[in-house]
């Protein structure tokens, strides 16, 4: 019997458990080349139990009829096939009348007495939360104001608050409240009989005015308030999807690092290739060395010429280091290409 079979040969090993590395070991042991992609000069293909039968290399394995053996196989012609294993029992001499020892029951030490835990002591009640401002603080300053001034107020407090609610007709208002203003004054400067029209021009003023700037004050206030208390549909929707996709970017930085550091997990998660079964998410990576075109595909800015030339040239020279050799060894446009970047994955 050939003690080195597989010496000189080509041998791809399929699959990431740990059958698989140790097929690779054994491989090299006994003087095969082990590579990591599919060629066309291939000898021998080794899968384990994580291979699934549509593989991609796998198929083109069987349509090119190149031998496929699983690692149980590769053991049996490198080290022979394992002898049956046999249980031996030693016998066990039954226990003689004479030698047997009565049982004696032991009564269970006593149970420890319960510890009573002490009573609770109940929590200062929380501070009742200060009232929240209903909009009419503003109001009341500026009637009050109004008021005090004897309704001389009147034109700036409407005025104003006509001018930041955008009212043509408020604002007509306070140039009427202008007009009894002047009036007003101007009685009360004559004297006389006119004082006596001027105090209650005045009083008009103080109510009339003062009603009219709490009113418009008051508006003012609670539509502030409801515009910062007020979220719209589309914000609560813009926010999520930007999370979403901030958590996809976290994703993929954690797995690169992962395969960068441990390579060997990475491959047993499969990161990288969304055509295989997996329960890692790795936030949408697709890795260039192994992945289908059919995969390379789903990566944004990916067309189906520049997918077929990356498998080709992999098939042909091995596999991709960078994003750097991809632009150089295919038609891929820089643009695309940045965008391509985000989503690609070079596992060695």
């Amino acid at each position: 019997m050939n003690p080195r079979p597989f010496e000189g040969a080509q041998v791809l090993v399929l699959g990431t458990g740990s059958r698989a590395q140790q097929a690779r070991g054994l491989l090299t042991e006994s003087g095969a080349t082990v590579v990591w992609r599919y060629r066309s000069d291939l000898t021998y293909v080794v899968i384990d139990r994580t291979v699934p039968a549509h593989d991609p290399a796998l198929v083109r394995a069987q349509e090119q009829k190149v031998p496929v053996l699983t690692t149980s196989e590769l053991r049996e012609r490198l080290e022979g096939p394992r002898e049956p294993r046999t249980m031996v029992s030693s016998p066990v001499p039954p226990a003689s009348s004479a030698t047997r020892s009565p049982q004696v029951l032991v009564p269970p030490p006593p149970m420890p007495p319960m510890q009573v835990p002490p009573p609770m002591v109940p929590l200062p009640p929380r501070p009742a939360p200060p009232p929240e401002d209903d909009g009419t603080y503003p109001g009341w300053v500026w009637a009050t104001a109004v008021v005090f001034s004897a309704g001389l107020l009147s034109p700036v407090a409407v005025g104003y608050a006509a001018w930041r609610v955008k009212s043509p007709a408020d604002g007509l208002a306070a140039l009427g409240y202008l007009a009894v203003s002047l009036l007003a004054l101007v009685g009360f400067a004559a004297g006389g009989g006119l004082m006596l029209a001027a105090l209650l021009m005045m009083a008009a003023l103080a109510i009339g005015g003062g009603s009219h700037a709490f009113y418009l004050w008051q508006r003012i206030a609670r539509g502030e308030r409801a515009a910062k208390t007020s979220i719209r549909p589309s914000d609560v929707r813009n926010s999520e999807a930007l999370a979403a996709v901030n958590h996809r970017r976290k994703l993929r930085e954690d797995a690169r690092e992962l395969a960068a550091n441990d390579p060997v997990a990475a491959r047993e998660l499969r990161i990288g290739r969304p055509d295989l079964p997996r329960r890692y998410d790795d936030g949408g990576l697709v890795d260039f060395n192994s992945a289908p075109v059919a995969m390379l595909m789903t990566i944004p800015g990916m067309t189906r010429a520049v997918a077929e030339e990356i498998r080709d040239w992999r098939d042909r020279h091995g596999p991709f280091s960078s994003m750097a050799e991809v632009v150089i060894h295919t038609d891929i446009e820089p643009k695309a290409a940045e965008q391509v970047e985000q989503f690609a994955l070079f596992m060695q």
